[in-house]
Order: C-alpha cells, then structure tokens, then sequence
C-alpha cells in the first residue's frame, strides 16, 4: 500500500467495507522490457462465506 496511513488493517473493517460494495475492480499494469505497457481493467462480481471462529 503506497499510504500507510490510509491502510486498514483491522478484519472487522475490512469485512464491513466488503458487505457494502457488490463488485471489486482490479487495475493491473505492466511495463515490458522493451517499453512496451500492458493495462487491463477486470471488474468482478464477489461473492464469500465467512465462517465464524468459535
């Protein structure tokens, strides 16, 4: 993460962010050798099961 002082690390936060939203877009970039870029933009569905720890 490039701000660690907007990082969020507590599971329970986490979880509540993810309950909000009903798709993740992921970014990718690459830069080849011979300075070629590859950008790909994949928006996704998600979907998980959170088990509860006893």
């Amino acid at each position: 993460m490039r701000r660690k002082d907007r990082e969020i690390t507590d599971f329970n936060e986490i979880m509540a962010i993810i309950d909000k939203c009903d798709t993740c877009r992921l970014a990718l970039f690459d830069q080849y050798k011979d300075d070629e870029s590859y950008n790909c933009l994949s928006i996704k569905r998600i979907g998980y099961d959170r088990k509860e720890e006893k």
